[in-house]
């Protein structure tokens, strides 16, 4: 079924350490009173750690704009100081840096369309059964998809994000590994949050490896996971969770938000963490679906990483790492969904994509937005597998389909994903 790494619970590095992290998906809002319990449970999966939620006070998830209910997909544990306020005024911010593409590409090797038919559900492994988020059981996945799509041969990722027109080519992410942050239950069925977001990587990328990191549900926990992806080189990092300021259930603020973000900016501490990754590390981030009680619905005075990062970037410290925030689209594909925050100072980090797990309208939220563009990562990676993790993020960005106003703009960011553009030659190729 899927590549299973459990994480052992960490002490964090830091003086003090996060407060809870809350998935970012729209279908925990009615756990929410009994995710806190259930802290760092994550399904009962082999190697499950938990995460003490001792004196925390927790930054929930954002908000989830109704829907059904898929039980177990918050995540909490950890605490962090609130660190006082900033003693300096910022100096002027830096724009992200704009890396410059390397002139010649070298073209990867190609594979075929039936090997990528062949490794959709995961290889098509009838053992596995699906629950939908509305509670129904199914005895494969191959059941669940003809059920929920009956007129769709292909799954609703492939579809919407043009993949299934790139495996024609060969372009289907073999040799690639997409490293998915999040809470598995290992039982050989996909019900949990990060095995559906682990489908939809699959459903764009099915050649591609999906390593999925089971982790304690902490600030430390998602550090130390990407520090082993980095070390087992799955440099494409899937992250559909998040910590944000208001808390879904009831749009209540958690006041100490700004004082959380400004104790880590004081020390100068990343997004991502203490660790050095390597240049062709790329972060995809959830943007967070609090839209609907983030006043001014920018993500990054909705959310913490994004935040912190604007921050940074207010101090004039450039990113080292490359991260891209993904919002979601309607199903018809025409504007933001209501709870999906937007670009904000970030849209030169932004993009959007859908958000269905396997039929319209079956799933909602931008984490499961995030997957299909660490799916098309890996297809453009397969293609092209030189550029660094900052010229891979610019492919994806600057190929979007333009949408809301002119150019890069504060609700859209750079626009829809377009693999199909992304995959088009930028700059001159040479065939290895």
């Amino acid at each position: 079924m899927f590549k299973f790494i459990s994480l052992s619970q960490a002490a964090s590095v830091y003086a003090a350490a996060f407060s809870s992290l809350s998935l970012t998906n729209k279908f925990f809002i009615a756990a929410v009173f009994v995710s806190l319990a259930l802290a760092g449970c994550g399904g009962g999966g082999v190697g499950s750690s938990s995460a003490s939620t001792s004196g925390s006070q927790p930054i929930y998830g954002g908000d989830i704009g109704g829907g059904n209910v898929d039980a177990g997909s918050n995540l909490g544990g950890g605490i962090i100081g609130d660190g006082g306020n900033q003693d300096t005024a910022p100096s002027q911010p830096s724009e992200p840096s704009q890396p410059v593409f390397d002139p010649t590409y070298t073209i990867g090797t190609s594979s075929t369309q039936q090997a990528a038919l062949g490794n959709l559900f995961f290889g098509n492994d009838d053992s596995l059964s699906y629950v939908a988020n509305n509670g129904r059981f199914y005895q494969s996945l191959a059941e669940a998809h003809n059920t929920l799509s009956p007129d769709q041969t292909m799954p609703i990722a492939s579809q919407d994000t043009n993949a299934y027109v790139q495996w024609q080519n060969g372009w289907t992410g073999k040799n690639v590994a997409i490293g998915i942050v999040d809470s598995f239950s290992n039982n050989r069925s996909v019900d949990t949050h990060g095995e559906k977001v682990a489908l939809i990587a699959n459903s764009v990328a099915p050649q591609a490896e999906i390593v999925n990191y089971h982790f304690n549900y902490s600030i430390a926990g998602a550090e130390r996971a990407w520090e082993k992806m980095n070390a087992a080189k799955h440099f494409i990092v899937n992250n559909s969770f998040g910590a944000s300021r208001y808390d879904p259930s009831n749009g209540r603020e958690d006041k100490s938000f700004d004082n959380k973000v400004a104790n880590w900016v004081k020390r100068n501490y990343k997004a991502t963490g203490p660790a050095d990754y390597d240049d062709k590390m790329l972060f995809v981030f959830a943007a967070g679906n609090g839209g609907r009680f983030c006043p001014d619905r920018r993500v990054h005075a909705c959310t913490f990483r994004a935040a912190v990062t604007y921050e940074l970037r207010q101090k004039g410290q450039e990113d080292t790492d490359a991260m891209i925030w993904v919002g979601s689209l309607t199903d018809s594909g025409g504007r933001l969904t209501s709870y999906s925050l937007t670009a904000g100072e970030m849209k030169h980090d932004f993009i959007v994509a859908h958000n269905d797990v396997l039929s319209k309208g079956d799933g909602s939220g931008t984490s499961y937005a995030a997957p299909r563009v660490s799916g098309a990562a890996a297809i453009i990676r397969q293609k092209f597998p030189r550029p660094s993790g900052f010229q891979l993020k610019s492919l994806l960005l600057e190929t979007a389909t333009d949408m809301g106003e002119a150019g890069v703009d504060e609700i859209y960011g750079h626009g829809k994903l377009d693999l199909s553009n992304a995959l088009s030659p930028q700059g001159q190729l040479s065939v290895n």
